[in-house]
């Protein structure tokens, strides 16, 4: 399998410095906890002390005489305008509740002058409770007896299944072909269960912050907020969260990372809305470190009981059931789930047989949402481990099954929206064996629970595991591009700069396209009234889809220069190049003219590009990890990891790289050694509400990274390029959990790989 050509570009392929740098590292950027507003107020929520309670009485009297307090609301005296403000999906949970289903719930919500004048006030209300049963896991939600969360709602504690996300139906099972049938032909059928249920943190650096101004004039919220899109937060009226006529403008500054985990900010979204309103204030709800880890969205927990069968090394059937805990609510969970099943289709394209089903069950737990690795990561962390298993019954080496397994050009899938999908023009297999080659595969790999070596009471061992998604092409995106005069470009797209680089990418191709210096393209800032629709970088999905649309709008007012230029050079449109703001006709180099002679006089040049959804090309990264395990401490140690993935074309080398490296930590590979949100499960709370009690790997302690990174070139867009930062790190806790059990001797599949479940591992063996 040969390497197509690269073309030879300008920009495209080669590092050029971000606009932004300089400003973020010497700390001249503009973050939102910059920005202030005249007589803002702040906001604080009054948290539930226990899991499941119903309040029986409140006195908020002392609270509302403080000076500086401008509203508390509570159940009681919630305003009519917000009766129709709900969490989940479906919207069932109210702002504010008689009923509290968590520890964190809102009890209460407060609007002062400040945050310490709002914290005084919350210690001045007085609650009388009604302590109630709770279930923390799907076992006691499913149980008969069980505690109600929503009764009348969800029978059993259990989600809806027909639910949409938008207007868009999402997908919640896959059926299709004869699973007994596929099963009785196999050459061997094995069942089991895997687990990631630990609900790690994805722990931003900047936490989640917002602020609302209700403009009575124009009927309409004003919000800005640290979302790594400005789009999806301002999504509550579409989805059934608010009145459907409620209009909110959403803007971004940059952004302190994000990791998938700021994408909504729904609560957020909600608290501020009703006390700006009410108060007549902008109001502003700040969450510190211990905010983000007790009352702001964690991962999916999930659990994946099935039955698989194999012939020839082709996995020929599934069936079996995802159990999926969103907390006590979820904004985007049969979202999340959608995609997961669509990406193990993509793991295992080969397979024609399936009968799987999603089971959604409410607890009295941690409200779980949005984290990067979107569905596929909670569901392989959980399958991945079981499908090992099997392999390890049949001595099938990973990487082969792998190899064999995943999905190439011609296979179909179902994806999230529930259309089937033809695989477009992809084949990683040269990627995944190439990866295997730098990694040391075949040495290291001695055999199933076979040390690579031994050292005392140290082993070490080797574990693979891979991942994909079709989200790089999700959703749609618009961009416009206008011309000077001046030979200067501005590309009007709404891109939040949360890390990642997309703004510098996407001004990179709209540079290439008009043959101009990188330096005179500018990108607007971010805003959904001062921007076309673009739906946000999340999913992997900006380089293919946003770059697509900004390469678009590019071409589009390229095409209006070149008609122009012909007008007056009198040729046809084909023969006008440009280059650095001038125009001539091919075979005439010497006689050029500026964009100035061309554009008329206080007139600009506009072009339109749009990205429609579209998942037929996935992508993939497949993670290769060397553990250390001490058989007599139980510790597990992590020593290197190769990642290897094909992203079709690079557009800045040191960003790809920045991306790949990324799958560390954030709630990606290391959810597999120490990454865990721990509960009391007597009282209901949160233990690891610190940054010392919630384990977390510095940079100082990264491991040595490896990377092979090919470029395929497949015909999807102009530059070729497909996105894959979001999921460098999802196969990571898999290849960890077979790492291990390659070191120990034994199948080890529980997270995370700390000392106690490493021995315990060990002593059940």
């Amino acid at each position: 399998m040969s390497t197509p050509k690269k073309p030879e570009y300008r920009h495209i392929g080669k590092y050029r410095p971000r606009k932004d740098a300089r400003e973020i590292v010497t700390g001249k950027c503009i973050y939102l906890d910059d920005f202030k507003m005249k007589d803002m107020l702040h906001a604080k929520l009054m948290p539930s002390p226990y899991a499941h309670a119903m309040i029986k009485d409140i006195d908020t009297s002392k609270a509302e005489a403080l000076p500086g307090v401008y509203a508390v609301v509570t159940y009681k005296n919630q305003p009519e305008f917000s009766k129709e403000f709900l969490q989940g999906l479906p919207p069932v949970k109210k702002v504010c509740d008689q009923h509290l289903r968590y520890v964190g719930d809102c009890v209460a919500l407060v609007a002062a002058e400040s945050e310490e004048l709002c914290e005084e006030a919350i210690r001045l209300i007085k609650v009388d409770y009604e302590v109630l049963p709770a279930v923390f896991d799907i076992e006691q939600a499913k149980a008969d007896g069980a505690a109600q969360l929503y009764p009348g709602f969800f029978e059993n504690n259990r989600y809806e299944k027909d639910l949409g996300f938008g207007d868009e139906k999402m997908l919640f099972a896959v059926e299709r072909g004869d699973c007994d049938k596929a099963c009785e032909e196999a050459d061997y059928v094995y069942e089991g269960t895997g687990y990631f249920e630990t609900n790690p943190a994805p722990l931003a650096p900047e936490p989640p912050e917002m602020i609302m101004y209700y403009d009575d004039i124009n009927n309409k919220y004003l919000m800005w907020a640290t979302a790594q899109s400005d789009r999806v937060p301002k999504m509550p009226p579409d989805v059934g969260r608010m009145p459907a006529d409620a209009v909110i403008e959403s803007r971004v500054f940059n952004v302190g990372g994000s990791y998938g985990n700021k994408q909504e900010m729904t609560l957020m979204c909600l608290y501020t809305a009703l006390l700006s309103r009410l108060t007549g204030h902008p109001v502003r709800f700040r969450m510190n470190k211990e905010d983000q880890l007790t009352i702001h969205e964690m991962r999916l927990g999930s659990r994946f009981t099935a039955r698989f069968s194999i012939k020839d090394g082709i996995m020929t059937s599934v069936k079996g059931h995802w159990y999926v805990m969103p907390g006590y609510t979820d904004d985007a969970g049969y979202c999340i789930t959608a995609v997961g099943l669509g990406e193990m289709q993509v793991a295992l394209a080969k397979c024609q047989n399936w009968d799987i089903d999603t089971c959604m069950y409410a607890t009295n737990t941690i409200s779980c949402g949005t984290v990067r690795g979107f569905g596929g990561q909670e569901l392989k962390s959980a399958m991945m481990p079981v499908i090992a298993h099997m392999l390890a019954d049949m001595n099938i080496d990973p990487v082969q099954f792998f190899h064999d397994n995943f999905v190439h050009a011609g296979d179909r899938y179902m994806w999230r929206d529930c259309n089937w999908w033809t695989c477009h023009e992809v084949d990683y297999r040269q990627a995944i064996l190439e990866a295997a080659e730098k990694f040391g595969w075949k040495e290291k790999f001695k055999g199933w629970y076979k040390p690579t070596a031994v050292n005392g009471s140290k082993r070490i061992g080797v574990g693979v595991s891979i991942h994909g998604n079709g989200d790089v092409g999700e959703d749609n995106s618009e961009a416009i591009v206008r011309l000077h005069t001046n030979g200067s470009v501005i590309l009007n797209q709404s891109l939040v700069e949360s890390g990642q680089g997309q703004r510098a990418a996407c001004a990179k191709m709209v540079a290439e396209v008009l043959n101009v210096p990188f330096e005179s393209v500018t990108v607007t800032n971010t805003g959904t009234v001062d921007n076309p629709v673009e739906f946000g970088l999340c999913g992997s999905r900006g380089t293919l889809t946003s770059g697509t649309a900004a390469t678009r709008a590019a071409e589009d007012a390229l095409r209006q220069l070149q008609a122009m230029a012909a007008a007056v050079f009198r040729c046809s449109p084909t023969e006008i190049e440009t280059c650095d703001g001038f125009v001539w006709v091919s075979n005439k180099p010497d006689n050029k003219l500026p964009w100035a002679a061309i554009i008329p006089y206080s007139t600009s040049i506009t072009g339109f590009g749009r990205w429609k959804a579209n998942y037929a090309q996935p992508n993939m990264c497949i993670n290769f990890v060397e553990m250390e395990v001490d058989v007599e401490t139980g510790e597990a140690k992590l020593l290197r990891e190769l990642i290897g993935t094909d992203v079709g074309q690079i557009i800045d080398p040191k960003a790809c790289e920045m991306q790949l490296q990324a799958s560390i930590g954030s709630a990606m590979v290391d959810t597999g050694t120490f990454e865990e949100t721990i509960y009391d499960y007597y009282t209901g709370r949160i233990m690891t509400n610190n940054l010392i009690d919630y384990k977390w790997r510095p940079f100082n302690e990264f491991p040595p990274i490896d990377l092979v990174i090919k470029e395929s070139q497949p015909n999807i867009s102009r530059f070729k390029a497909v996105g894959v930062g979001e999921i460098s790190g999802s196969a990571g806790a898999a290849a960890i959990a077979m790492a291990i059990g390659n070191a120990i001797g034994k199948p080890y599949m529980k997270y995370p790989a700390t000392p106690v479940n490493v021995l315990q591992a060990l002593k059940e063996g």
